[in-house]
């Protein structure tokens, strides 16, 4: 007869004793199977062991170094039986922790080997003997990850170890050690037993450590490993392992052209990856559909089987203990019908790339940590982006600690300057990067992310001049002075014959001129007085009375010039656009400048002011605009069209409401055009002095009025 539960939890890893926690104080009866130990791996053979011997070695490391700072120390060693004594320790009161928190809770735990039945049935073989059944409304699977081993000969040498082998070592024997694998694993193991003096040679055989991290990243990752001794060999498979003189020798094969070389080692460590542990999980009378390996689940983590759930490294791509316990946390509040209280991925307003919230960190040192998507994944989705860079040899706290070899890298989407990922290789990198996961799970800007000060001297100085790194950058590239200038003199230049062809030599270079004098009037004229620059970052000793007068007089300036140019123009002419059915007579204006696209259709965008076709509307989209405007809007109703636009201009950023549309010209004599598919994008502005109605932008223009650009 089979014990009824709401939750059967198979794993007492981060996913399963977080899921089992939150079931508790849902009111949910909860219990838990695990085959070996409260905690699974990363309580037991990874997180928390790794992360203690890495403090450690840390510790050592840093009183080699300590000269530098006035202490002087006669002699240095280390004991790594007590360094193991006191991983153990760690563990131990973690672990006691979780356990204490589920006697509270009254969460009853069952060690044992669980086998999955039919009609979401779990078979346990008791750890003590005999069997007991257990049958729930939910099974939720999160029996983790064991480490792969690969099919080459030598594998089963005496010395050669996986991870979990290698943190239950009691003695020292890791002079000489070698590495299969470049992931994080791999790299951390190397930096605790390079802080401890052995000499390290890390393989792996793709082209750059670390997976698909930003190739940034991975490359000076690679360099500064290289700086403390680590010798590094990428692109490149060890195909054997032979026992030679007391030495383990692995054959090192190049994956292009070249020779095999040999790297000898005391100890070799296989570090190439994990795989989901689903030994013995199934029965008969039971079979899941996989994927890549993996349980293949649905976006609730549902599996092929329902009411089944899988969470973890059993399912995930990314094998993280946090991302196991968001996901623990997210499939118990499907099961009691409550508010998901964690986010996996947002996509922000305006946007449609969904940008993962889930940080990465690695304990190096310096550490690495990485959230949201890098500037290669935004541009290869057909987001523009610009980017913050701060080089830690220039933060105050950096400089007092000696730990000058990092960067803080962030990422902004161009239009409406919001984070979207950022990479951080710099000392506590892995604990501010959880400040960039909340500002990407908020949707802030870089303005925004600016408005709380920050302590000095922190290393989270470093955030804030990325930031504004960031919001100050120009388009341009990063390159010496000569290319840059070439690059914005291209640029110019394209922009110009996108705008009016070509026109003639002289002319072309005198748009060209225009363009150019433009550009640095608009950013240079109020940061180049007094300005001084250090790292990238823009500091402005002005005065606000000084800024707001530079500010005024740039504007005065723009409308002066405009003016002149603009003189005798003759761009206004009767249209009538359509809307909702609604013909609308209305006076355009055609602006060569003007240019704004619907971002999910790709469709041109004209810009109608509000208040000149208030009444004119019909009756439900003046509504809803009029409510819109004055900051009132509900949800627009689906029947209306309703998008939201983001547009750029020099006064900024804004989001406008827009709906289909088509627009033709009444009064041509060249002939009447007809643009439609349009979308028509409402603005609350005051009358220009033209007195239009409707702005027009060259794409729209040319297909219904015929532009006649004036000679300049």
């Amino acid at each position: 007869m089979a014990k009824h539960y709401d939750v059967v939890i198979i794993g007492a890893g981060p996913g399963g004793y977080t899921a089992a926690m939150k079931a508790a104080e849902f009111g949910l009866k909860a219990v838990v199977i695990e085959a070996k130990k409260f905690g699974g791996t990363c309580v037991n053979r990874g997180c928390i062991p790794t992360k203690a011997l890495l403090h450690a070695s840390n510790m050592f490391h840093m009183m080699q170094n300590c000269d530098e700072f006035g202490v002087s120390t006669d002699f240095i060693a280390f004991d790594f039986g007590k360094m193991q004594a006191y991983k153990k320790t760690a563990v131990k009161r973690y672990r006691s922790g979780i356990e204490s928190q589920f006697k509270k809770l009254n969460v009853e735990v069952v060690y044992g080997t669980a086998v999955l039945r039919r009609d979401k049935t779990v078979e346990v073989n008791l750890a003590g003997g005999g069997k007991e059944y257990f049958q729930g409304n939910a099974v939720i699977i999160a029996t983790g990850a064991v480490p792969i081993v690969p099919n080459i000969p030598g594998i089963d040498l005496p010395g050669v170890w996986n991870s979990d082998r290698l943190l239950a070592a009691e003695s020292w024997n890791f002079d000489r050690l070698t590495i299969m694998g470049g992931g994080v694993i791999a790299v951390e193991f190397a930096t605790i037993f390079n802080n401890l003096c052995s000499h390290v040679t890390i393989i792996e055989k793709g082209a750059h450590l670390m997976a698909p991290m930003d190739d940034v990243v991975a490359e000076r990752l690679e360099a500064e490993l290289k700086r403390k001794g680590i010798n590094v060999y990428c692109n490149a498979t060890v195909t054997e392992i032979t026992q030679e003189n007391g030495s383990l020798c692995c054959t090192v094969t190049p994956n292009e052209e070249g020779e095999s070389i040999t790297v000898r080692g005391a100890q070799v460590l296989m570090a190439i990856g994990r795989k989901p542990d689903l030994s013995g999980l199934l029965g008969e009378d039971m079979s899941l559909e996989m994927e890549n390996g993996r349980l293949k689940v649905s976006k609730e983590f549902e599996t092929s089987e329902p009411g089944v759930y899988a969470i973890g490294d059993v399912a995930a791509r990314t094998q993280l203990a946090h991302v196991a316990a968001a996901q623990g946390t997210y499939v118990v509040e499907r099961i009691a019908g409550r508010p998901h209280s964690i986010k996996l991925e947002v996509v922000p307003g305006g946007m449609y790339v969904p940008l993962p919230i889930v940080p990465n960190c690695i304990y190096t040192n310096p550490e690495i940590a990485t959230v949201g998507i890098t500037e290669e994944t935004a541009r290869s989705s057909g987001l523009k982006v610009r980017c913050g860079h701060f080089s830690m040899r220039d933060n105050g706290k950096s400089i007092i600690t000696g730990e000058e070899h990092g960067f803080i890298r962030l990422v902004f989407e161009a239009y409406s300057n919001t984070i979207i990922g950022a990479q951080m290789m710099c000392p506590r990198a892995t604990d501010m990067i959880g400040e960039i996961a909340t500002a990407i799970a908020n949707g802030l800007t870089a303005e925004q992310m600016s408005f709380a000060m920050r302590a000095q001297p922190t290393y989270s100085e470093g955030i804030g001049a990325a930031g504004a790194a960031s919001s100050l950058a120009l388009l341009a590239p990063e390159a010496p002075d000569a290319a840059a200038l070439l690059y914005k003199v291209s640029t110019a230049a394209l922009t110009v014959a996108a705008a009016y062809g070509w026109p003639g030599v002289r002319c072309f270079a005198r748009l060209v001129g225009w363009f150019c004098a433009g550009n640095l009037l608009l950013a240079g004229a109020l940061l180049l007085p007094g300005a001084q620059t250090n790292n990238g970052c823009i500091y402005l000793p002005l005065s606000p009375g000084a800024l707001l007068a530079g500010a005024g007089g740039v504007v005065l300036a723009v409308q002066g010039v405009l003016r002149f140019l603009g003189r005798g123009g003759g761009q206004v002419f009767p249209a009538r656009l359509t809307v909702a059915d609604t013909a609308l007579d209305v006076r355009a204006f055609c602006d060569t400048g003007f240019s704004v696209q619907e971002p999910l259709s790709g469709r041109t965008v004209v810009l109608v002011r509000f208040g000149a076709v208030q009444g004119r509307l019909p009756p439900a989209l003046g509504t809803y605009l009029e409510q819109h405007f004055a900051g009132a809007a509900p949800l627009p109703v689906p029947a209306l069209g309703v998008r939201l636009v983001p547009c750029t201009t020099v006064a900024g950023h804004c989001i406008l409401p827009a709906v289909p549309a088509s627009l033709c010209c009444t009064g041509s004599p060249a002939g009447q055009g007809m643009a439609e598919h349009l979308y028509a994008a409402f603005a609350d502005l005051p009358p220009p002095p033209d007195g239009w109605e409707v702005l027009v932008g060259v794409e729209a223009g040319e297909m219904i009025h015929p532009l006649r650009h004036r000679q300049v």
